[in-house]
C-alpha cells in the first residue's frame, strides 16, 4: 500500500467508510491507517482534500499519477 498522500487518496477513493472516519477524526484515522504525512501534507489535508468531492479529486489524482 502506498504511503503519504498517495495512500491517503487511495483509501479516500477506494475504502468504504474511510472518508467518514477521516472527516470525523483526521488525526486518529491517519495514525490508525499508518499513513505518515509531512506538515505540508497535513495542511493540505485539512484545507483541501477533505472538502473535495470525488468528482473533483479523481482528475487531480489521475493527472498526478500520469506525471510520475
Amino acid at each position: 500500500m502506498a504511503g503519504g498522500v498517495d495512500g491517503l487518496v487511495d483509501r479516500w477513493l477506494n475504502e468504504p467508510g474511510f472518508r467518514e472516519r477521516l472527516l470525523d477524526d483526521p488525526d486518529k484515522t491517519v495514525r490508525a491507517a499508518g499513513i505518515k504525512l509531512s506538515a505540508d501534507e497535513w495542511a493540505s489535508l485539512r484545507s483541501t482534500l477533505v472538502s473535495m468531492a470525488d468528482e473533483e479529486l479523481r482528475p487531480r489524482v489521475s493527472k498526478r499519477l500520469a506525471s510520475n
